[in-house]
């Protein structure tokens, strides 16, 4: 009896200790460092046209798998509506999700191939995510080679669903997504919520002729 109480113990104290080293371990595999590590890794890969030569079958395929796995880790609705934010309440349901939808295609037509050729022709320094009122904060120091100049740049992430998601990006202390919703206030004072969806259609066409 006493062996069997012994063994018991045992028995659940492993199990105890297996199901704790498990759950560190999947909270480990997503960390705001982890997680940047990944983003850059698949920006260098992203393939991209060079001096007009249109890409192959094979690259596009290749842009497309590499596309699904950076769009989980950017947060559109933050990113986007944080953008739009000033505007949303003259706008019509319609015309929000058009924007929205328009302009996160946007952002992996822009953003991914300029991504590919900075991280492929630049020297990056990382430093570990600084914790701050429930987001994360990844500085970098980033050279271009190319054109011989010094970018600061402040990745900000933030923990949505158990998850670790990129929802802005400071370059030289300034907001992006801060600077679309700048621009975005500019076209609507001037040419209203029309204007401002048809700047963006208009946008867009060129861009998905390319």
């Amino acid at each position: 009896m006493k062996n069997l109480k012994s063994g018991l113990i045992f028995f659940i104290a492993i199990f105890i200790l297996s199901t704790f080293l498990l759950f560190s371990q999947d909270e480990g595999v997503n960390t705001p460092d982890i997680e940047m590590k990944e983003l850059i890794a698949l920006f260098k890969s992203y393939n991209r046209e060079v001096d007009d030569k249109k890409l192959t079958l094979e690259q596009e395929k290749q842009n497309k798998e590499i596309a699904d796995k950076i769009e989980p880790m950017f947060h559109y609705k933050k990113m986007i509506f944080g953008a739009l934010a000033d505007q949303m309440t003259v706008m019509t349901q319609s015309q929000i999700n058009e924007f929205f939808n328009k302009f996160k295609e946007l952002i992996s037509l822009v953003a991914f191939p300029q991504g590919s050729y900075f991280y492929n022709n630049s020297r990056n320094k990382f430093n570990n995510a600084v914790y701050k009122e429930g987001k994360a904060y990844i500085a970098s120091e980033n050279h271009n080679i190319d054109k011989d100049i010094d970018i600061t740049m402040t990745y900000i992430w933030e923990k949505v669903d158990k998850k670790w998601m990129l929802i802005d990006l400071e370059m030289n202390e300034h907001s992006l997504v801060e600077a679309y919703k700048l621009q975005i206030n500019r076209i609507v004072k001037k040419d209203g919520v029309k204007g401002l969806m048809e700047t963006l259609d208009k946008k867009y066409q060129t861009l998905k002729k390319k």
